[in-house]
C-alpha cells in the first residue's frame, strides 16, 4: 500500500501517525476555502462558536487570532483529530477559550 492510499484512507477518520500526516495536509489545504468563509461571517465579541468537524484545529485557531473575546468549541468524531486540535490550540485549551465536546 502506497502512502497516497493510506493517505486518501485516512482523510474520513485520521488515525496514528498517518492520521497526524493527512490532519496537517487538510490543514494546510483548506487555508483558502477556510479564509474565504470568515470573511463572510462577522463575529462579535460575546460570540460563541462551535468548529463541526474540527479536524486538526486550524480553523479554531485562526478565529481564536480574529477574536480575543470569542468562547470556542470543537468536536470532531476521529479522537486523533481532536488530539491534534488540542495540541494546536494548546494555549487556548488552557485559558478556557477554547473546549472541546
Amino acid at each position: 500500500m502506497t502512502l497516497l492510499t493510506k493517505l486518501i484512507e485516512q482523510s474520513g477518520n485520521p488515525k496514528g501517525i498517518v492520521g497526524s500526516i493527512m490532519i496537517s495536509i487538510m490543514n494546510v489545504a483548506h487555508a483558502g476555502m477556510r479564509n474565504w468563509a470568515l470573511k463572510k461571517i462577522h463575529i462579535r465579541i460575546d460570540d460563541t462558536i462551535l468548529d463541526i468537524g474540527c479536524g486538526g484545529g486550524q480553523t479554531l485557531h485562526t478565529l481564536s487570532r480574529l477574536n480575543e473575546q470569542v468562547k470556542l468549541y470543537g468536536i470532531d468524531y476521529s479522537k486523533k483529530s481532536v488530539e491534534d486540535s488540542i495540541r494546536k490550540n494548546k494555549h487556548d485549551v488552557m485559558t478556557g477559550k477554547l473546549s472541546r465536546i
